[in-house]
């Protein structure tokens, strides 16, 4: 054994000093030969392919002769050997340059050792991880502790080697887990840790923190505790850089971790119910709260994450009164320094500014901490001092930072959902978030009477920052509760699909905006098995859902899941009525329950609430007098059953609210915000508003009702914009909910009862629609072009396009809308041919009216003039109405229709990168194309103005194929359009635009306009199909032909007047404005004065892809092609004339495209 341990000393030393790579390949391979004879193949060598003997993990590395520490006794050599072997695997990433070789500096030797070739990199690679693999299986020994501590210490600049040496460290700790308690060396092993942990390099500290929780665990408490103080040590101490700090919490937060699994598993419940007796040792408890607390204050964001985290876990493993006392120690914090006394905290409408809060770091890392407790702290616990917690949480709601608002109105949306099986707590909820916020009527109904260039009237908020005025009435309070608004309202929605319909019924009814796109005849037309597979496995996803959504937050069930629960307490579900509702209800098997349980716990939230509204307005006479007249505190025994807490002082003051009355207050507070000055409020209102609007049709669609009643009007008002948004919100759901009442899903188990729901919900809005559109029509027909009138035209093209609409109302609403929509393409494209000869109606500017500011502004930022404000009101109608545009469309007469097509086609263009706008424009270009085109080929009427919106059309699709965003795939797309549309047109008037916007495509030097023939003097008859062509003599001289120009400034097409649009002024893509800049266009071809002045950005745009290139002209050849089959089927050779007219390059262009 002395030579052979001898010879591996030796060949380690030889290693060590390797001046090239093969003598490195030599020296391995030989200790591995030498181990090898150690130990025999049956132990952990097996012989490979080759020569080489390649480790297997397999050997009992415990047995003496295999020891490195026997086999390699001077400690200098094995640290060496230890830094190499862990330096030369990890380090090529680390190689510099010595001339024209790559080379490597060993940490350990100060060698210089090339990088190798790829062959050589593998076979070294191979042979250290081979080598690596024998080490992780070594015994724990003070001498390859010292090994490892070396190799950290040469390795120290490089961080790949230091983090990979770490990971191996701390898996080699792992693998002797069970001899660390008696180790003799455990000072030694806290010191590496903690250096990893504090490393400056962030992967080293998450390799080792992620590690350490095995590690400590089998550590004494004795050196757990020290391994501990050493951490809180360094994350106290004023001098510890942010990174040491981060590695120390880390490490805390791991050490606490170990105690969770040491408590009951709780993978049984998933409701994360808190233990009987806390599982955590002294050590922790006593500075645990000291430590987070004041890294919550940290201005690093990850350190008051991981702080958070760290206490998060700590609860877990504690008893619940041990986070009932975190969590008032929390409260405790957030009140520190802000509000001085209760007395004000029992009242937050009296608090007046200016205030002083806690800093925003603390806040929003207190609130997490506060957010974790409330899911695992049971809520009979709470019930003591719930005004003070729902106060503070209010006060916080009002805090400055935006951040700090976000995380309070998280808190708001769990306390709902914790409460969910006990409504009179959620009504509560919602009264305190409506306190102190009266909705002011002036502002709410006054008329708008401003003029174009005047704002609408906003009213002007005061901040938190002031020094006058009450808390509340900030805008960053309101703000705070309608972010707590939007986060309940969506929270109610998921409850009551989940409870009433089930989980497989939420893939029908969810919709994450209401402002979705309709689903299209496509979709629609989806086999009948997709459907039932995507029911199938969406009922498995959402039950899972289902399942944690109904046990985390039932306390009073914690100890059983939602089936087990199910299968003790009831024995059958059914649908009973309930004077007007009709509710789920459970039926309670015989036995002790422990408690009494609410028979409404295993509904909606919704649904509760209705019951309850229903016995306290003596609505159900099946309901005794006694509990109608019950206290709060009755329907909390009701609920809560035998946890409930004994009757507290405050408990007997409240009056609780139907929650009818609330949510109106609630949507009269969101309308008032959507007037308000600050944008902030303004945005959050639009969140707001679509949610809240379905809560209010689930729970009872009559507070709609007399909305639209009572303030649909011609007067526009903020009421009145609202009551047209509450209406298109409204008829959006209609149409979402019509597919499932027509074809309900197979897992509804009660599908008369679910239909009777929503049919409820349908019928409402359906009776209303015929009683609304009048007033909108005379809204739209205002000499306004502002949201209000973008909203009523969009929400009437909306009702036309999905519901019935008495005849007698049809034609004057449609009418309504057309004008309004051409006038309005009038006055923002006033230069086009559309304008001009087709619409045929004044696009002076000046008689545009539209207000620059406020909330029926449709300009992000004021305008510099009308124009600018025209194509932001035109964006505004277009994105709103494109996706009913193709079903309103289809139901009007074809006269009425030719004349939008030259419109929707140049929408297309405008529109192409918007890519929802362009696809529905392009569906609804083609649909609408082959009824005008059917009805010119078969109809004997007058068809001038039908040809002449064809011809028009086809100007336009010419235009888009210039336009170098639109990808072959759009454009193959727009050219099958082309064809559907040219064939009832005279070839000689269509055929030179697309000649000319194909050659601009396909090569810089051509350029193409638009504005050409016919001019305003031809005979519209020319431009017909249906008139003998007489065949044409390439030598005519070209002046007697319909010639027209080739180049117009800022060329291609139609599209140069959008070029004044003011960018920080546009909703459009910020590529498209710069595409549409005067004098340029990125989409196509430039003028010759453009090219030497153009410097844009997008230049790097204009790079020729050889792939896309023969793509798009494959799908020009195969369309002209077919061009030329339709041309020539009218008169032959007419093709072939057109074609000889052209420019020679051109004409030679068109041949080499149709030839390839």
């Amino acid at each position: 054994m002395t030579s052979s341990t001898n010879g591996l000393c030796d060949c380690a030393m030889a290693l060590l000093s390797a001046k090239s790579s093969t003598d490195e390949q030599i020296m391995l391979k030989s200790i591995h030969r030498h181990l090898s004879d150690l130990t025999g193949a049956a132990k952990g060598f097996q012989n490979g392919n080759g020569n080489q003997n390649h480790f297997h993990g397999e050997m009992s590395t415990h047995h003496l002769e295999s020891q490195i520490v026997v086999l390699i006794s001077d400690q200098d050599v094995l640290n060496k050997l230890t830094c190499y072997v862990f330096d030369r695997r990890y380090g090529w990433s680390e190689a510099g340059r010595d001339g024209m070789r790559r080379v490597r500096r060993m940490s350990s030797t100060g060698t210089t050792l090339e990088a190798s070739d790829g062959h050589m990199k593998a076979v070294l690679n191979d042979l250290l991880d081979n080598i690596i693999r024998w080490y992780i299986h070594q015994p724990l020994s003070v001498q390859l502790v010292h090994a490892f501590e070396y190799t950290m210490k040469q390795v120290s600049d490089v961080h790949v080697v230091r983090n990979r040496t770490i990971i191996h460290f701390m898996e080699w700790l792992r693998q002797n887990q069970e001899e660390l308690q008696d180790f003799e060396c455990t000072q030694l092993i806290q010191k590496l840790i903690i250096a990893a942990l504090t490393d400056v390099w962030s992967a080293i500290r998450n390799s080792c923190a992620k590690s350490l929780g095995p590690i400590v665990s089998h550590l004494s408490v004795v050196e757990q505790e020290k391994i501990f103080q050493k951490l809180v040590k360094l994350c106290v101490s004023e001098t510890s850089s942010w990174q040491a700090v981060e590695g120390a919490i880390m490490g805390i937060n791991s050490i606490i971790q170990q105690y969770t699994e040491k408590a009951d598993s709780r993978s049984t419940t998933p409701q994360f119910s808190l233990h009987n007796q806390s599982m955590v040792p002294n050590f922790i408890s006593s500075e645990i709260h000291n430590v987070v607390f004041k890294l919550l204050y940290h201005s690093q964001l990850t350190i008051r994450e991981h702080a958070a985290k760290a206490l998060s876990t700590y609860i877990s493993c504690s008893d619940v009164q041990e986070a009932y006392s975190t969590f008032q120690q929390v409260i405790q914090q957030l009140l520190k320094d802000v509000v001085g006394s209760t007395d004000v905290l029992s009242s937050v409408e009296s608090i007046k500014l200016p205030i002083q809060f806690l800093d925003a770091y603390a806040a929003e890392g207190l609130l997490s901490v506060c957010l974790s407790i409330i899911k695992v702290l049971p809520l009979q616990m709470m019930l003591s001092d719930w005004l003070t917690y729902t106060n503070t949480f209010l006060l916080y709601l009002s805090h400055p930072a935006s951040t700090v608002r976000q995380a309070t109105s998280s808190i708001f949306r769990y306390l709902v959902s914790k409460c969910s099986h006990c409504p009179v707590l959620v009504s509560l909820l919602l009264q305190s978030l409506v306190q102190g916020w009266i909705p002011n009527t002036d502002i709410l109904q006054r008329e708008e009477k401003t003029t174009a260039d005047q704002s609408c009237s906003s009213h002007v908020r005061a901040s938190v920052t002031s020094n006058k005025g009450f808390l509340l009435d900030a805008w960053e309070s309101r703000e705070g509760r309608l972010l707590a608004y939007e986060l309940i309202m969506k929270f109610f929605i998921k409850n009551h699909w989940l409870y009433t319909f089930g989980p497989a019924a939420s893939s029908q009814l969810r919709r994450q905006n209401t402002d979705s796109e309709i689903q299209s005849e496509d979709e629609e037309n989806i086999p009948e098995e997709k459907i039932k597979e995507h029911e199938r496995t969406h009922s498995i996803s959402c039950t899972e859902e289902f399942e944690k959504t109904s046990v985390v937050f039932h306390d009073s069930t914690s100890e059983q899941s939602l089936p087990q629960m199910r299968r003790m307490f009831y024995r059958k579900v059914q649908f009973k009525s309930e004077g007007r509702l009709r509710v789920l209800e459970y039926e309670k098997m015989n036995g002790d329950t422990g408690g009494r349980i609410s028979r409404y716990s295993l509904l909606s939230i919704l649904s509760q609430l209705q019951n309850i509204d229903c016995t306290v307005n003596n609505k159900n006479p099946n309901v005794s007098q006694q509990i109608r007249n019950s206290t709060f505190y009755q329907k909390l025994q009701d609920t809560l059953g035998n946890k409930t807490p004994p009757e507290m002082e405050w408990m007997t003051s409240v009056q609780l609210t139907p929650l009818k009355q609330t949510l109106k207050r609630i949507l009269l507070q969101t309308v008032e915000s959507l007037g308000d000055s600050q944008w902030e409020l303004r945005r959050i209102t639009k969140q707001v508003l679509p949610c809240l609007a379905e809560v209010i049709r689930w729970y009872d669609i009559g507070t709609l009702e007399e909305i639209w009643q009572a303030h649909l009007s011609t007067r526009p008002s903020l009421l009145t914009y609202a009551a047209v948004m509450l209406l298109q919100e409204s008829m959006l759901h209609c149409i979402h909910l019509t597919p499932l009442l027509q074809r309900p899903p197979s897992t509804w188990q009660h599908e008369d009862s679910c239909k009777q729901i929503l049919q409820k919900i349908v019928s409402s809005v359906t009776d209303q629609i015929p009683t609304c559109l009048p007033s909108l029509d005379k809204l739209v027909q205002r000499s306004r072009y502002d949201r209000l009138s973008v909203l009523a035209a969009t929400t009437i093209i909306l009702a036309h396009a999905h519901f019935d609409i008495p005849s007698d109302q049809r034609v004057s609403q449609i009418a309504s809308v057309l004008s309004y929509w051409k006038l309005l393409f009038g006055f923002t494209h006033p230069n086009t041919r559309i304008s001009k000869e087709l619409l045929q109606q004044g696009t002076d500017i000046r008689l545009f009216s539209s207000p620059f500011e406020g909330y029926l502004s449709c300009c992000l930022v004021k305008p510099e003039n009308k124009f600018q404000c025209a194509k932001q009101v035109e964006k505004v109608f277009v994105s709103a109405s494109h996706r009913a545009l193709q079903s309103f469309l289809q139901k009007l007469p074809v006269e009425s229709v030719c004349s939008l097509m030259p419109i929707v086609a140049h929408y297309s263009g405008l529109f192409i990168e918007e890519s929802s706008i362009c696809r529905n424009m392009r569906d609804c270009l083609h649909r609408v194309g082959i009824r005008v085109v059917e009805y010119v080929t078969q109809s004997r009427d007058d068809k001038q103005t039908c040809l002449m919106c064809l011809h028009l059309t086809l100007k336009e699709l010419a235009a888009i194929v210039t336009l170098k965003s639109a990808e072959v795939h759009l454009v193959q797309r727009y050219l099958s359009i082309y064809l559907t549309l040219c064939k009832p047109m005279n070839p000689v008037k269509h055929l030179r635009s697309i000649f000319l916007a194909i050659c601009s495509r396909v090569s810089e030097g051509i350029h193409f306009s638009v504005d050409h023939s016919p001019r305003p003097n031809d005979d519209l008859c020319l431009l017909s199909n249906d008139i003998p062509i007489p065949s044409t003599n390439s030598s005519e001289s070209l002046s007697d032909l319909d010639v027209e120009d080739t180049v117009i400034i800022g060329s291609p097409g139609h599209f140069p007047e959008s070029l004044t649009l003011n960018l920080s002024n546009s909703s459009l893509p910020s590529g498209l404005i710069s595409s549409l800049s005067q004098g340029s266009d990125r989409d196509g071809a430039k003028s010759p004065s453009d090219k030497d002045s153009e410097s844009s950005d997008w230049d790097s745009w204009d790079e020729d892809n050889n792939e896309e290139q023969s793509a798009l002209t494959q799908a020009f050849g195969e369309f002209l092609k077919c061009l030329k089959k339709i041309c020539d089927s009218s008169s032959h050779g007419l093709f072939e004339a057109e074609l000889k007219k052209l420019e020679t390059r051109e004409r030679s262009l068109i041949r080499e495209i149709i030839s390839n």
